[in-house]
């Protein structure tokens, strides 16, 4: 039996979070993963089911009859583990969130900005030591660069390590990374100088793509499900 694309978009909401996905998904269980099979693919937290997708229940009234799945809201404990083959939800590993590695690399980050914007602050200075190394660098207005660098590191930090803001910091993060690469370590220094800018660059562009990770203030407000 073949659903049609606006048959997979009209079941949506049709079964609940109160299902039984262990009965309901029997063959798309695996331990407490929800695993998409052949021709099932999630759309957000619904998980859309083609021919493959065997269940007891019935899409539009939630029967036990034993057909075929259309759609099932995926419970967020199992959605944040899901094992998906398509759909962009990441893979986990003995049953651990994939969002903790996330997690790791922003404390990481934020721990770096953190020490960098307060040597700039409260050691080097922003408007005589840090201005004056940007000047060395060849960086325009670089008094301006050295507050918002120092801004961005100290304050930046903070918000990251209590996950807040943390898609538009990374980015922001990024951004000043790769000016550090790009036009300052990798012009004047060569490569090896500029390997920690490019952690730095990659670490900021996960945080904007992949969102906060786990552990997050973003998690509960801007990244509710």
């Amino acid at each position: 039996m073949g659903l049609s694309d606006k048959d997979l978009a009209n079941a949506g909401n049709s079964v609940r979070e109160s299902l039984d996905l262990q009965t309901a998904l029997d063959s798309a269980i695996v331990g407490d993963h929800v695993r998409a099979p052949a021709g099932g693919v999630f759309h957000g937290d619904t998980l859309h089911c083609r021919d493959a997708c065997e269940s007891r229940f019935e899409p539009n009234s939630n029967k036990v009859l034993g057909g075929v799945l259309s759609s099932c809201r995926v419970p967020d404990s199992v959605y944040r583990s899901a094992l998906v083959w398509e759909g962009g939800v990441m893979r986990g590993i003995a049953g651990l969130d994939p969002g903790w590695g996330i997690t790791i690399v922003r404390i990481t980050v934020s721990i770096i900005l953190m020490v960098h914007g307060y040597q700039k602050w409260f050691q080097f200075g922003v408007t005589t030591g840090v201005t004056g190394l940007f000047a060395k660098f060849g960086l325009p207005v670089p008094a301006l660069f050295a507050f918002v660098a120092a801004t961005l590191e100290l304050g930046g930090g903070i918000l990251l390590f209590i996950g807040l803001f943390a898609r538009w910091v990374g980015l922001l993060v990024a951004a000043e990374f790769s000016v550090a690469a790009f036009y300052v370590q990798f012009r004047l220094r060569g490569y090896l100088a500029g390997e920690l800018e490019m952690m730095m660059l990659a670490g900021g562009l996960l945080l904007f793509l992949a969102g906060p990770g786990r552990a997050a203030v973003d998690e509960a407000w801007l990244e509710k499900r």
